[in-house]
C-alpha cells in the first residue's frame, strides 16, 4: 500500500530515534517513547496497557509513573528528561502523567486510524537487544493497528546496519547500494 504523508513515531530505545526525527523533520507530533531510555520488552508491554477507555489509561499512567525512583522504572525504563530536580516533585509529577496520558491516547487514536505509520528505532544501544524482541515487537503493532500501511526503520548503530521491514524486517548495509531493494 501506498503511505502518503505517514506519521513517523520514535519507537525509543533511547533518545536518538526522537532526535533523528527531529533532525529530518519529521516528528509531527509527540509520542510516548520520544524521550526515554527504554528496553524494548517494556515498549511491548506499554504499548499493551488497557486503553480501551479514558478512565483506565489514565488509571494506568498514574500506577505505572507513581513507581519512577530516580528518573528509573522497575521495568528497566529511565526518564532522564521528564524527572529533574525540582522544588515542587509533586507538581512535575501531575505534569509528567498528564503530558505522557496525551502522548499514550494519541498513539492509540493513531493504531485506530487509517493513517500510514513510520516507527524508528535505534538497536543495540542496550547490550542485551537484539532482532528478536525487535520482531516480537514489530509483529504486536503489525496486528495492533487498524490499517496495514506500517513501516519499521530499525538503525543498528553498531554494525551501520538498517533493518527496514514491512512485517518482516530486511537487512541492509547502511550507506551500501539501496538499488538491491527494488
Amino acid at each position: 500500500k501506498e503511505m502518503n504523508s505517514p506519521e513517523f513515531i520514535a519507537l525509543g530505545t533511547r533518545c536518538t530515534a526522537a532526535t533523528i526525527l527531529n533532525l529530518t523533520n519529521r516528528r509531527k507530533n509527540a509520542y510516548p517513547f520520544d524521550w526515554c531510555d527504554q528496553p524494548i520488552e517494556s515498549i511491548l508491554n506499554l504499548i499493551k496497557i488497557p486503553h480501551s477507555t479514558d478512565d483506565e489509561l489514565k488509571s494506568f499512567i498514574d500506577n505505572y509513573f507513581n513507581e519512577v525512583r530516580s528518573q528509573r522504572h522497575p521495568d528497566g525504563a529511565w526518564y532522564p528528561h521528564d524527572f529533574i530536580p525540582t522544588d515542587n516533585p509533586e507538581q512535575q509529577l501531575i505534569f509528567i502523567k498528564e503530558k505522557y496520558l496525551r502522548r499514550f491516547k494519541r498513539m492509540f487514536d493513531l493504531f485506530e486510524s487509517e493513517r500510514g505509520i513510520v516507527f524508528l528505532t535505534v538497536l543495540s544501544e542496550y547490550k542485551e537487544q537484539s532482532i528478536v524482541p525487535f520482531d516480537r515487537l514489530s509483529c504486536y503493532l503489525y496486528n495492533a493497528t487498524k490499517c496495514r500501511k506500517i513501516f519499521f526503520i530499525a538503525i543498528n548503530v553498531e554494525s551501520y546496519d538498517i533493518c527496514i521491514g514491512n512485517w518482516i524486517n530486511l537487512v541492509v548495509p547502511f550507506h551500501g547500494d539501496w538499488g538491491r531493494l527494488d
